[in-house]
């Protein structure tokens, strides 16, 4: 049987209070209960791609995702709203075990992610919609890493994400700050409750709460998406 290592945070102790043995158990619990789920919502379909020939988009869909969910949350988001997509891919975090656990002790260490890309020009657009599953009740570390590394200014930015046990606000928060402290206009925050240990959300129902999303917020993201560029402006 595989060794479960809760991960600690820097300047722990090492010792296990009731706590710590809680999250322990919680965490085996939990791997033991989800391992069999890893990958059912995997989009089944390429990634959204705008036609050919069509006018430059507006908005991009920036998104890290390991297991799917997020991906199909971001490959909708991107359909609807007829905008470009970047994959954020991070090799640290595989399907599997070394994986999962990597992503666990990195995420509760809050500790940044070697990406690829790692910058991207934002200039085209408008609007930067950034998607990643919650770990550790905080959005995962290559989304930090990516606003950390790129020049957000004057661009609207949503974050939306999806996850199992829930979020801190006060790390969506901590988030916006970030966002702010590169030049962006933090807008919102979306999230969709992909399952729970013992169930999960099938691709159908989770695309489906992501098109009722979008319908309650389009409005407010046409209107940035066709803000006239100002003047000077590439």
């Amino acid at each position: 049987m595989a060794t479960i290592i809760v991960p600690r945070r820097k300047g722990h102790d090492g010792v296990k209070t009731p706590a710590a043995r809680g999250m322990t158990i919680a965490a085996a619990s939990l791997l033991a209960i989800t391992l069999p789920f890893i990958g059912q919502a995997r989009a089944q379909e390429e990634l959204y791609a705008r036609p050919t020939g069509a006018p430059p988009a507006s908005a991009l869909v920036v998104f890290h995702s390991r297991s799917g969910a997020t991906r199909a949350m971001a490959s909708q988001i991107a359909r609807r709203l007829e905008a470009d997509m970047l994959p954020i891919k991070a090799k640290a975090y595989p399907e599997g075990f070394s994986g999962w656990q990597k992503a666990m002790e990195d995420s509760w260490n809050k500790k940044p992610s070697v990406i690829e890309p790692e910058k991207f020009d934002l200039r085209p657009y408008k609007l930067v919609l950034i998607g990643a599953p919650i770990w550790w009740y905080r959005p995962s570390p290559p989304v930090w890493t990516f606003v950390e590394k790129n020049d957000f200014t004057g661009l609207a930015v949503v974050l939306f994400s999806t996850f199992n046990s829930g979020f801190k606000q006060e790390e969506i928060e901590q988030f916006k700050k970030l966002v702010e402290r590169q030049g962006g206009r933090f807008l919102d925050h979306i999230s969709i409750r992909r399952g729970r240990v013992y169930w999960q959300k099938s691709q159908a129902e989770l695309l489906e709460e992501t098109d009722k999303i979008v319908e309650e917020k389009m409005e407010q993201w046409r209107s940035v998406m066709e803000r006239p560029a100002p003047i000077g402006a590439d």
